[in-house]
């Protein structure tokens, strides 16, 4: 039996924000293993022009997990588009029936989840692991969580770590102007450079 962070993302690319969730979430919930999850495509929003394909976003990612110890799960690209987490989680946990899955969302998402599609089974298969902010907004976000358990029955554990902010936006316009970001893996920045994507 094991405990598992799933970190879903288009990871278009793989950056530091990603891997300090990945690594503060597994500290504070002593996670077994934390499993990033790159989709297809998101229901939520169109992808830039330029975005690599699904094959160099999964390379990417396994790149940038192996950094911090992570794994990938490639569940939400074997599956038709869009890529809905209740679709996933509900799959994961038919799949490792004796494990326990967190998905991890920053406080934004945490906000809104409760909209996502069919965020009842959501919240049914997996526990939400959400990185509170430390400013102005932390009452409301921990108030959210409350109205969370009370009114959708859902698992909320508030990992008390300021995230990193980073824009993937910003990231990808520095790589289109030949910049190398600061917020990138050296090893994700050499695949990029390699490959000539984002240009």
């Amino acid at each position: 039996m094991s405990r598992v962070g799933l970190l879903g993302g288009t990871f278009n690319p793989p950056h530091n924000g990603h891997l300090h969730a990945a690594v503060e979430t597994r500290r504070a919930l002593h996670l077994d293993a934390v499993w990033f999850v790159p989709d297809a495509m998101p229901p939520h929003k169109a992808l830039p022009i330029d975005t690599p394909s699904p094959e160099e976003r999964l390379a990417m990612t396994r790149l940038a997990a192996d950094t911090v110890g992570a794994e990938v799960c490639t569940l939400e690209l074997t599956l038709p588009a869009p890529s809905y987490t209740a679709r996933t989680v509900s799959i994961l946990t038919e799949q490792y029936p004796d494990d326990t899955f967190w998905w991890i969302v920053g406080s934004d998402m945490l906000l809104m989840i409760q909209n996502w599609v069919d965020s009842a089974t959501i919240f049914r298969c997996v526990r939400i692991a959400a990185l509170a902010r430390h400013d102005a907004d932390a009452d409301s976000i921990a108030a959210h969580a409350e109205y969370l358990r009370k009114e959708h029955h859902a698992r909320v554990d508030l990992i008390d770590v300021p995230p990193v902010e980073v824009s993937s936006t910003a990231i990808r316009d520095a790589l289109r102007m030949g910049i190398c970001p600061p917020e990138l893996p050296g090893c994700v920045y050499d695949y990029i450079r390699e490959r000539g994507l984002y240009t």
